[in-house]
């Protein structure tokens, strides 16, 4: 039982792993969702990723506005990561979070073993949202960030394409650029403003392989 107590000691004495938050940023349509979960299993992390589109709360939208960042639960988001970075630090074997549109979502990919090659293992944790960057104390948390650009009649089509067959007829087409397109220019310069310091911007219009690529290459290389 001595032995026991002893190895369980020194276990846990042992530093934790680095966590690295990886965040992606981009208006609706640019593909975050598509480059999000892709990253996080190319990564090899042991958590799927993080949708900020979580907590948007449904009784805070406006006229039918859900682009607007009174909806966004910022303060339920940024718990909710930092629970997800503080249980990876601590070798939690359950990893997850509660959000108002899906309750509660395990994370977990594949088994959580902190103690890895003696607690230096690096993490990734892969966090998506079109607001993410507006707030900076949920910006702060994140090391990295990609932010995906495009132009309007790409993301137009491309959200229309999540719902229906065939081109967006005028009235969509009209309601994205006066409404969705609309909000992304207006909280731009805050986005900028709060992205994190080591980041890279990727064309979204470029095929999803050659996205991930860039990506996951300025990510592993640590910003370079």
């Amino acid at each position: 039982l001595q032995f026991l107590y002893f190895i369980g000691f020194t276990t846990s004495m042992m530093p934790g792993p680095n966590v690295t938050v990886v965040g992606i940023m981009g208006p609706s349509g640019s593909g975050k969702t598509t480059l999000g979960k892709r990253l996080a299993e190319a990564l090899g992390g042991p958590v799927t990723a993080v949708q900020q589109d979580w907590w948007l709360r449904q009784e805070r939208v406006v006229d039918g506005n859900w682009e607007d960042p009174g909806v966004m639960d910022f303060e339920g988001c940024i718990e909710g990561l930092k629970g997800v970075i503080e249980s990876l630090k601590a070798g939690k074997g359950v990893v997850g979070v509660r959000a108002p549109r899906r309750g509660f979502v395990n994370l977990v990919a594949r088994p959580v073993n902190a103690r890895e090659n003696g607690g230096e293992q690096n993490i990734y944790v892969v966090i998506e949202g079109f607001l993410l960057f507006y707030n900076p104390d949920l910006a702060s948390l994140c090391d990295i960030g990609l932010v995906l650009e495009s132009d309007c009649a790409t993301c137009t089509e491309r959200r229309f394409s999540r719902y229906y067959s065939g081109s967006p007829p005028p009235e969509f087409t009209e309601w994205y650029k006066t409404v969705v397109w609309h909000h992304h220019l207006k909280h731009a310069p805050q986005q900028a403003a709060n992205t994190p310091r080591t980041n890279t911007i990727l064309d979204s219009r470029l095929d999803t392989d050659t996205i991930l690529k860039q990506a996951m290459t300025f990510v592993t290389s640590g910003g370079q």
